[in-house]
Parts: C-alpha cells; structure tokens; sequence
C-alpha cells in the first residue's frame, strides 16, 4: 500500500494536498461534524542548547584543563576560531603555534584571543584505542601514508597525545611526497614532556561533505561559497606538501597564507587552499506520525487540515543544502519511526531518504503549508456504516546533531505524507510504517521489501 500525496485507507481518502505560500485557513467538515482542536505541531524544533565550552587560557599563555581524556580546544574569539584534539595532555599552548593565526585579515587580529575546550568529540576523532592506529615514526622522524583523502595522526606517548589530520599520499612519488615530520615544532605541542615520543596514522576522516574546493592561490584570500559561518576543514599547498587545519569563520574571507595557517607545508613553491564543508559528528534521524485532526460525530465524512510543509532548523552554519545532506546520510545510516520496535533495513530508509517527497520537503525552508483533505465514505443505504471517528496523522523526520558551536543542534521536516485512519481502535497507536509501506488500512502492519533484513532495537 502506498502513502504518498494521495492514499487511500480503508473508509479513508487523502485527497491531493493544495500547496499554499502562506498559511490556508482549515475549513469547517461538514454539517453533523465534531471537529477536535488539536495543538498545532510545532513549526521549529526546541532551541540548540550551547555546548560547555570551558574558558582555559588567553593568548600566549598555556591552557591547563583539569579535565583528562579525549578534548577539543579552540583557539579565537568572536565566533572564528581553529580547533585540535588532545588526550590527556595536561599543558597546552595557546597561541598561533598549534594551529596558525584563526583572526588573521579580519579587524580584530590585533585582539587579543582566548582559548577554551570542550569534553565533546565534536570532529568525531577515533577513541585512543580503536585498533586502526599505527604506530608510523618515532620522534624526530618522518612518515607519510598511501591512500586517497585524510587520515587522522597522532603524536605522543601511551596516553598523552595531540591529534590532527594529514592528506595521504597516491601520487608515484608516494614516499617522498606528504611527509610529516613527527616533532615538537610541526604538532606545536610537547604532549609528554620529557618522554620519548611516537606518530601514529589512524582511520580515513569522513566528514566532509562535498570533498575539497579550490577557493585561492597564496596570498590571495579564500571565499567559501557556502554560509560564512560554516565549519570546515581547509587545504594549504600543492601536492608534494599540504597543512590542514580545523576551522570555523564568523564573517570575512579566509587568507591563504602562512601567518594564516601557522607553517610553511613547501618552502619556495607555489601553494593553494582548499576547504570542504564539514558535518556534524553525532547525527540521528528518526520519523514519527503526529496526529493532526480529528473529527466525531454521526457521520465523520470530511477533515481538512493546513499543516506545515518543509525543514526548520535551529542551527546558523548550514545553509538548507548542507544541513539536507546531513539528514540524508543520517537516514541512511539507520532509521525508525518513533515508538515501534525496530529499525528499518538500510534499503528501505535509503529509498525513503532519496524519495522525491522527503528530499522536496528536506530542502524547503519551513514557511509554506499545505491544505490536507480526508474524504471518508458514506452510505446512504445503511448510515450505521458510516465513519464515526476520523483522524489525520502527519509524517515528520526529527534530526538531532551536535554540531561545533551551537551543542544540540535539531530539525524538523515536515512531509507531505498524511494519514486517513477510519474508526481506529481504542489503543490505536497511530500508524506504524514509513510513508508507502503500510500493509493495512490503519497502517498498523508494514510491507517491508526486505523485512527479514530488519533489525531490532
């Protein structure tokens, strides 16, 4: 059975929603109709809650956290800062050593800036002891890594370490080209002091969203074309040699320099910068059925609804399309309906994140509605049969992320999809299934492709 723009439900009809620019009153149902006020859904999700950043040092001093294990620092002010991750590393720099000069072009470069650190993974960088780092170099080395994109390195002894990210080397000149030097002086941070210390490659860093952009040459500035405030990962250098960095701009142009990025990747060669737009670490998506309307009464024959259509959204540094990619992976990822049992297989939720309703509704800033009709049939021949309750259930993806400033950033998208439910059952749960697998009238039974395949919770 399919829930789309129309569906039909046992005594139920959607009819073809009406798209409407602006708010479409709801009509009144027929005459002998109860019409059940219900509380509007909520047209923007509950606000970001900020994520516990702890002041820790101003600039040129050194930042002490008394916090242990896996931390992120940022380095700026103002919303514009450079970010890297330690473990239990107790003494940290905090100047443009570590990760280059984050206010430098703006105005306020001469201002002096602060650093702060979080206990949130927000760069989802691998745990110390995932199985994928490779010890590579010892201090005073050097190391590169074969293969395509970034990896995660780290740099330290057994459970003090620095973290950052290297591009991998495929080019024939595999072993000469993207070396890093495994030192003090490259990491901007002595870990372990006084201890031997070691290099290691870890996993592929997967969290870009488009893959890297060439934005400028040196000495030129850099203008992403996305949200000004957007957290990215960027590329200075040529391909016998690049710096990356984690970075975060609140306005302006990035300049695509040393003093910018704090070292020299090629001396005497002609660099570029590159950025990709970065997505949250932690996201999850989940559907829910929310009823709408309701109508009672001797004969329930009509309910017409106007409900939201399209994506709200509390966080500032995607624009709709960035954020739509975010949601879409997520889906894939894995995907349920609030309040059932399982987990979807990963084909099914990949169908329905691709649908031309979800992604028509995903990249629709929240701002139209749509007028919704069930039509629910009568006979004039025995009125007993008649629909004595109607209910209209909405669709609706609610996405959670924890995104680089905001904390908990969430969404809420609102499709096309409606329910007609007929007289449903006192313990009626509302429909159970994603849009277009319902195997019964009331949409509590799913016709699942590839059921077999799906997972429990």
């Amino acid at each position: 059975m399919t829930f789309q723009k129309s569906c039909l439900t046992g005594l139920g009809l959607a009819l073809t929603l009406l798209l409407s620019p602006q708010l479409a009153t709801a009509q009144d149902p027929v005459s002998r109709n109860a019409l059940e006020t219900l509380p509007e859904l909520t047209t923007a999700p509950p606000g970001p809650q900020p994520l516990p950043w702890v002041a820790c040092a101003k600039k040129d001093s050194t930042c002490e956290p008394e916090t242990q294990g896996l931390l992120t620092t940022r380095y700026g002010l103002n919303g514009t800062y450079t970010y890297w991750v330690t473990f239990n590393t107790t003494r940290i720099p905090c100047n443009s050593s570590v990760a280059g000069d984050p206010l430098s072009g703006l105005s306020q470069d001469n201002i002096t800036k602060e650093c702060a650190f979080t206990q949130e993974n927000i760069f989802d960088a691998p745990a110390v002891d995932d199985p994928a780092w490779t010890e590579v170099a010892k201090e005073g080395g050097s190391f590169y890594h074969k293969g395509e994109g970034l990896f995660w390195m780290r740099y330290g002894a057994p459970e003090k370490y620095v973290y950052g990210l290297f591009q991998g080397s495929t080019g024939d000149n595999a072993q000469s080209d993207q070396k890093v030097t495994c030192s003090d002086s490259y990491f901007g941070i002595d870990p372990a002091q006084g201890t031997e210390k070691f290099c290691y490659v870890g996993p592929a860093y997967t969290k870009g969203i488009y893959g890297f952009k060439e934005c400028a040459k040196e000495g030129m500035t850099c203008t992403p074309q996305e949200n000004v405030s957007t957290t990215m990962v960027l590329r200075y250098g040529n391909e016998t040699g690049w710096d990356t960095r984690l970075h975060r701009r609140n306005g302006g142009n990035v300049p695509c320099s040393d003093k910018f990025f704090g070292y020299d990747p090629n001396k005497d060669a002609k660099k570029r910068c590159y950025y990709d737009v970065l997505a949250p670490a932690t996201v999850s998506s989940e559907g829910k059925w929310s009823l709408v309307a309701r109508c009672t009464g001797t004969s329930c024959k009509e309910l017409r609804r106007s409900i939201s259509f399209g994506t709200s959204k509390t966080d500032t540094w995607s624009t709709q399309h960035q954020w739509g990619v975010v949601v879409t992976n997520s889906i894939e990822a894995e995907f349920g309906i609030f309040g059932t049992s399982s987990k979807v297989s990963a084909s099914v939720a990949a169908s329905y994140a691709q649908s031309q309703e979800f992604q028509q509704a995903l990249n629709t800033s929240q701002t139209s509605t749509l007028t919704a009709i069930c039509t629910f049939e009568e006979s004039s021949d025995n009125p007993e049969e008649n629909v004595k309750t109607g209910e209209m259930y909405q669709f609706l993806t609610g996405t959670e992320a924890v995104c680089t400033e905001g904390g908990a950033c969430k969404s809420q998208t609102y499709t096309a999809d409606h329910a007609c439910i007929a007289d449903p059952a006192s313990d009626y749960a509302g429909p159970q299934c994603i849009p277009g697998y319902c195997a019964n009238a009331d949409c509590s039974e799913c016709d699942y492709p590839d059921s077999a395949d799906t997972d429990s919770l």
